[in-house]
């Protein structure tokens, strides 16, 4: 490793991220949306957080995946990567991927680990829109944004408005409320008021990353 991958993995691993060195396996991600989401629907498949299991997940700050996938690879880690898959995401994510892997002469499934792309074309808002049957829980987590000092009255319609959203508008406003919506649909999502089947609430690309993990844990992946 050279001067500037050694500082980088100080800065964003090291000095907030210390216990990836001691967790049992890792799930990299892009922020703290997807990590606040990620954390509800593993809870909601495991029946319990990640930390439970020794996991930890970590947001990258954006695509720059190299430093923690050459973390977990030089330890040994497995890990799962859950990307979006709009723009040039996945060529950029496997290139990464590629190329520490072959610095370190060694391949990610050697340690039971890969990379899981969301549906071709979008981003995380997208897929929840457009991929799963979470909008009631969506709806509910977009009102819960909203002030706690207006009224029942104001929050009703206020519901009712984001019911009537096309699609479209529905991810927007999503995209918009990143930092804010995130959290509590996570915790929808692991409370799960609808009793909704896991296979509705997660998307296929995070349901393909619970699978690899169940073999780290060694138990059976849940059968839909």
């Amino acid at each position: 490793m050279d001067a500037f991958e050694t500082r980088t993995i100080k800065r964003l691993i090291l000095r907030f991220r210390g216990e990836t060195l001691f967790a049992r396996g890792l799930i990299f991600v892009e922020g703290v949306t997807e990590e606040q989401l990620i954390r509800g629907m593993f809870q909601a498949y495991f029946g319990d957080d990640p930390s439970a299991f020794g996991i930890s997940i970590v947001g990258v700050d954006g695509k720059s995946y190299a430093p923690f996938l050459m973390l977990a690879l030089s330890l040994h880690k497995p890990f799962c990567v859950i990307s979006d898959n709009d723009g040039d995401a996945k060529h950029v994510v496997l290139k990464q991927l590629s190329e520490t892997e072959r610095r370190l002469h060694c391949s990610a499934k050697d340690y039971h680990s890969g990379v899981y792309f969301l549906s071709p074309g979008l981003a995380i808002e997208g897929e929840l829109v457009y991929k799963t049957g979470l909008k009631r829980k969506i709806l509910d987590a977009l009102t819960l944004c909203t002030s706690s000092k207006i009224s029942a009255k104001a929050k009703r319609l206020q519901h009712e408005r984001f019911s009537s959203m096309t699609p479209r508008e529905l991810k927007r406003r999503l995209e918009k409320r990143k930092a804010e919506y995130s959290g509590f649909l996570g915790d929808i999502i692991a409370q799960n008021p609808y009793d909704q089947s896991i296979e509705n609430l997660l998307p296929r690309a995070i349901l393909q990353a619970f699978e690899q993990i169940c073999v780290w844990l060694k138990r059976q992946p849940l059968k839909f």
